[in-house]
């Protein structure tokens, strides 16, 4: 495994453990054979704010009184960092006490049920459900097509892109260069939204056949849905959809006609919702920006053709089509 492999698998493993503390990360470090310092400042960078306890000082929060939870924590002397969005911004004032979330209800702490795994899971939709209202209806015959780049015009034509995108993803499909990626990005850092978390909870397979679907027109090798290392419930019924989605792929002859799909997790710091701050984070680095040229369509994912486009967009291909 080289340098930048290691990096990777080291990084993953920080985010997926949320590693902070110091005998922790030197144990990552000497494992992969990465610098200290390396291990510490992705740690560092992805968890500055991280702690056990946290109120979330977002707007919605605080417009429903996030203020008056902080001074109660005070008066039962426990102790908290302030944070600016924990994702359940429908569910406000949101505060985290021991790992868990909850609500601020008339003075009580009460643990937030629609953010337990067994609630996203019960509530998500099968594989069988999303059958039964059309869904992979149109994908065999989408592969068919002589030219499938119409769906990417449609992206377009309803407003869900804007038109510079189309110069970018014919670029991209012109480029001989392999392995090329699409990006479902995830990550929705931003303050009050949780729009594209529902629906990787709710819809996991509308939004894997709308991935399918634009990976195939842009002639993509490899999806990789990049989800906030904060909606560890996204990832697991990403996931879980993504088993039943191969059974059935397998059974219709489509799965070796189609890219593979891989989740991973990136890290929460909102500067990582840009697309080429989420390429570095999928790499194993800090999620910062990179300078332009190159763009992500010339050189993105591991200096390979990527186009990285976000979750709410990729799920609407399918209604579209339909």
């Amino acid at each position: 495994m080289d340098y930048n492999a290691r990096l990777r698998e080291a990084s993953r493993e920080i985010l997926e453990g949320r590693i902070i503390d110091d005998a922790e990360l030197r144990k990552v470090a000497d494992k992969y054979n990465i610098p200290l310092s390396t291990v510490k400042t992705l740690s560092t960078f992805y968890f500055h704010d991280y702690s056990e306890n946290q109120v979330c000082m977002g707007l919605p929060c605080l417009l429903k009184g996030s203020r008056e939870v902080a001074k109660e924590l005070d008066k039962r002397g426990i102790k908290y960092t302030i944070t600016y969005c924990l994702g359940y911004c429908d569910k406000g004032p949101v505060v985290k006490l021991n790992g868990k979330l909850h609500t601020y209800v008339d003075g009580d702490f009460r643990e937030i049920t629609e953010a337990s795994p067994d609630y996203v899971l019960s509530n998500r939709e099968s594989l069988g459900d999303y059958l039964r209202r059309g869904g992979f209806g149109y994908l065999d015959r989408f592969l068919n097509e002589d030219s499938k780049f119409f769906i990417l015009e449609l992206l377009v034509k309803v407003g869900l892109v804007g038109a510079g995108s189309l110069v970018r993803w014919k670029s991209m499909i012109s480029n001989p260069d392999r392995p090329k990626y699409l990006i479902v990005n995830g990550h929705e850092g931003e303050p009050g939204g949780f729009k594209d978390r529902l629906i990787m909870e709710r819809n996991p397979h509308q939004l894997l056949e709308g991935a399918l679907i634009i990976a195939v027109a842009l002639g993509a090798d490899e999806v990789i849905v990049a989800v906030n290392e904060r909606f560890r419930n996204a990832r697991l019924s990403l996931e879980r959809s993504l088993n039943e989605l191969g059974s059935y792929l397998a059974g219709k002859g489509l799965l070796n006609r189609l890219p593979r799909i891989n989740v991973l997790l990136v890290g929460s710091p909102y500067i990582v919702g840009e697309e080429t701050a989420l390429i570095n984070s999928l790499e194993g680095k800090r999620g910062e920006p990179r300078l332009r040229p190159p763009d992500p369509t010339e050189s993105g994912f591991l200096g390979k053709p990527t186009a990285v486009i976000n979750v709410e967009v990729v799920a609407a291909a399918p209604v579209i089509l339909r």
